[in-house]
């Protein structure tokens, strides 16, 4: 929970809500791996178990995984959920680019 409180609080941050046992989330985790190499000087990355913490998932209303929330100043500026590949890419870069 203070990793997601730290990420929240950062200028910029990109947090990704997954299961285990959630297939899509197994399929993007490379994809929001290598953003995260790619973009991680700038952007705060933080992936958010909703198993092992629940109360997270319900602060920040995830009702689906994967499910993505852009922050930034400490509010969210976009989410979405699913596993679009395009769109967390597309997102990414605009959210690290302003």
């Amino acid at each position: 929970m203070e990793e997601l409180a730290a990420a929240r609080e950062g200028p910029k941050a990109v947090l990704y809500f997954t299961a285990q046992w959630c297939g899509p989330c197994r399929a993007i985790a490379p994809v929001f791996d290598k953003l995260e190499a790619e973009h991680g000087e700038g952007v705060t990355f933080a992936k958010v178990d909703i198993d092992a913490l629940p109360d997270a998932a319900g602060l920040e209303r995830i009702q689906s995984v994967p499910t993505f929330v852009f922050i930034e100043g400490g509010e969210a500026v976009e989410r979405f959920s699913g596993a679009d590949r395009d769109r967390l890419t597309a997102s990414v870069e605009d959210l690290a680019e302003r």
